[in-house]
């Protein structure tokens, strides 16, 4: 069942999510190359203790992690290592989820490292070019399905790979909640959006083929085909006159990036 949310609510949703987009901020000071992705992951631990807040990914269904550090062709999941340093050229999707007073929120950004190439250059750009119109598709009276198509047409437009096993979702009190947004058409009827929504729009979008597989690690998702993966997530609300995102970014995701071409 689909849970609309209250005014209140989603102001209680809007501080949680607030405060996900702080740690962010923190985590653009400080990731460069040289360093180790166990240093993302304490600044992430270090936040949410202070805070008092619930560090919602530790511990569910086993996961031994604050946060996911994803390098390169790491889709989702990777755990961060100690003896794990991100170098020039890298792209590093961080993301962690917390619950603060009740209401769920998390985020993903795709980081550049240094000097990246034009062609993961080019990855990283439409992905959030395909969550911004994922996100100006979800207008009332739209269904889930526009912002699955938004999403996928931008990516596969521009020559990337949608992956298919991971999908957005309606967040709130529960981190998952109903509805699921898949980034691609299911070709199914898919629910009417409704003002009080409140929803996590979360496409990862690939290089080359969406196909994935997990390591030996049991957690690592990777791409079959070696090729870059990139992630960028909002919570957003609907309103009576469109969306409103709860999770804006303060520090563009490219700030001080060097692009090889």
């Amino acid at each position: 069942m689909i849970t609309l949310k209250s005014p209140a609510e989603v102001q209680s949703l809007h501080i949680a999510c607030d405060f996900v987009c702080s740690i962010h901020e923190s985590i653009r000071r400080s990731i460069q190359p040289g360093v180790c992705t166990q240093t993302l992951e304490n600044i992430v631990a270090s936040h949410i203790a202070r805070s008092g807040a619930h560090a919602s990914w530790l511990g569910n269904r086993g996961f031994p992690c604050v946060s996911q550090v994803c390098v390169n062709h790491e889709v989702t999941h990777a755990l961060p290592r100690q003896s794990k340093y991100l170098r020039d050229g890298d792209t590093a999707n961080v993301g962690f989820g917390l619950s603060l007073d009740g209401f769920f929120s998390y985020q993903y950004i795709t980081y550049p490292i240094g000097n990246i190439d034009s062609a993961t250059a080019a990855l990283l750009t439409v992905c959030q070019k395909a969550l911004e119109r994922g996100v100006a598709a979800a207008q009332p009276g739209n269904r889930i399905s526009d912002i699955s198509h938004a999403i996928q047409e931008t990516a596969e437009a521009a020559g990337f790979g949608v992956v298919r096993e991971f999908v957005g979702h309606g967040i709130g009190r529960v981190e998952h909640e109903e509805p699921q947004i898949p980034n691609f058409v299911a070709g199914k009827s898919s629910p009417k959006i409704r003002s009080g929504m409140t929803l996590s729009l979360v496409p990862m979008i690939v290089g080359g083929s969406p196909e994935v597989g997990v390591m030996k690690d049991g957690w690592t998702v990777v791409t079959l085909d070696g090729r870059p993966a990139a992630c960028y997530s909002h919570v957003i609300t609907v309103n009576d006159d469109g969306p409103q995102v709860l999770t804006p970014w303060r520090i563009n995701p490219f700030e001080q990036q060097s692009t090889t071409i």
